[in-house]
């Protein structure tokens, strides 16, 4: 049973002293904190706008400023590169559809240092 498990099924028993609850909740939390998360970074001709915790954050950010670029009418779409993580925004208007030049990109996070991971 997971460290996630037996803090879940403890809690819901509740037959457990405090202490072994603390001893749970930190030892769940250094388990979640060990596990590399997913970043979003928000970026317009490769100037960074924005890191974000989640995708929709991002490309929020980015289709508001492109709707301060665009002159005019124009529906925003995204488009994934699934190979890379990259999402690109397009734009058509009733001038054809075109890139915005905004993109949002998924970086994986370490959360400690690996030495071995630079060679």
């Amino acid at each position: 049973m997971s460290v996630r498990e037996t803090l879940i099924f403890a809690l819901w028993k509740g037959n457990f002293l405090p202490k072994r609850a603390t001893e749970l909740l930190d030892a769940y939390r250094a388990e979640v904190l060990a596990e590399p998360r997913t970043d979003y970074r928000a970026s317009h001709d490769s100037i960074v706008m924005g890191h974000y915790s989640s995708l929709r954050a991002a490309q929020q950010h980015c289709e508001v400023e492109a709707c301060v670029d665009i002159v005019g009418d124009a529906a925003l779409d995204w488009i994934e590169d699934e190979e890379d993580g990259v999402f690109e925004l397009v734009a058509e208007t009733a001038d054809g559809e075109f890139t915005t030049g905004y993109v949002v990109t998924a970086v994986e996070v370490a959360s400690e240092y690996d030495e071995e991971a630079d060679e």
